[in-house]
């Protein structure tokens, strides 16, 4: 089962500037989902090959998550009862905690893990790409409890190794990564992101503790808005319609509009054009990208300039060629 990095989280990264990360910036990056990180020290060998240190580190009000590629290390954390779930994409690591229980994260054999942080662990990893998640207990036993239907629900005491390549579990996996293209450009609507990256999340881990969840509790309309988002963040850049996006949620215009609604206080093309906008703001301030703003907007969407100029105006409150030729930090929330 191959999996690759979703659009929206490579092209956060490819915004990033290409400076070498220091040890400094890979220590809080790691923390933003593991906070009991203490230390790391490579484990390049002979024959080794690398992937390049290009991490990034988001904080939700109750998860974090990192994603990207780096070296290989051995890596050090303490206790922190933050527990975490580990998808690999490219590459192999093992992580010993201290009782000797060991759990592996490897994309050629499709196995990631539920790691509970609840003692001392090691890790070595050779190069990696990957997606790691950290979450407050009590928010990820509230959605477990949530989605499960069922309040006597605990916590799971133990890291397991989860095999992505089985039946359910892998369709699971599958509609998490491409909903991840939901999240749109990392940064807006943070808590919505949240509920949606944790939704998924609690369907991994309930699923591989042997809670076989029903079609009813997958096919939520919370789902299939994920997956409507997903789509429009693909296709920023094609004419989409609300009798396309109809066909493609399978629901109704009207329902689709009335959820779109209730998670965003947007409609669907709205929603759209929000995410049209912020991508072309991520490509205006990227210091990889040498196009002009007029090729920046059609590919994100926009058949008539000056509209784009106009609407890029009001939502960032500066004009879309000085931003080009001046990135600065904008709030983009």
């Amino acid at each position: 089962m191959k999996l690759k990095m979703p659009p929206a989280l490579s092209n956060h990264l490819g915004a990033l500037k290409n400076t070498p990360m220091t040890p400094d910036n890979l220590a809080q990056v790691f923390k933003t989902a593991f906070p009991g990180f203490q230390s790391m020290e490579s484990n390049l060998q002979r024959g080794h090959s690398t992937a390049g240190n290009k991490l990034s580190g988001i904080k939700f009000p109750d998860m974090g998550i990192l994603f990207g590629t780096h070296d290989p290390y051995h890596i050090f954390a303490d206790q922190s009862d933050v527990p975490n779930l580990i998808l690999p994409i490219k590459g192999l690591t093992e992580i010993i905690e201290s009782d000797g229980n060991k759990v592996r994260n490897s994309a050629g054999e499709s196995t990631g893990c539920y790691f509970t942080s609840k003692q001392f662990a090691y890790s070595r990893t050779g190069p990696v790409e990957a997606i790691a998640l950290g979450f407050k207990p009590e928010k990820l036993l509230e959605v477990l409890r949530s989605v499960a239907g069922n309040p006597s629900i605990s916590l799971p005491e133990h890291s397991f190794d989860i095999n992505f390549s089985r039946g359910k579990t892998k369709f699971i996996l599958e509609r998490f990564f491409y909903s991840l293209n939901a999240v749109g450009t990392l940064g807006a609507y943070n808590e919505v992101t949240q509920d949606m990256i944790m939704r998924h999340c609690a369907y991994i881990i309930l699923e591989n503790q042997g809670y076989n969840l029903s079609t009813k509790v997958l096919a939520h309309k919370s789902n299939v808005i994920d997956q409507v988002c997903a789509y429009m963040y693909e296709n920023l850049g094609e004419p989409l319609t609300l009798t396309g996006l109809e066909a493609v949620a399978g629901i109704s215009v009207r329902s689709l509009q009335v959820e779109f609604k209730k998670r965003f206080q947007l409609s669907p093309l709205c929603w759209l054009r929000e995410q049209r906008l912020l991508r072309a703001h991520q490509l205006l301030t990227s210091k990889n990208e040498d196009r002009p703003v007029s090729a920046i907007a059609k590919e994100c969407g926009f058949t008539h300039f000056g509209r784009f100029s106009v609407a890029f105006k009001k939502k960032f409150g500066i004009n879309a060629n000085t931003l080009k030729k001046n990135p600065v930090g904008v709030d983009v929330g």
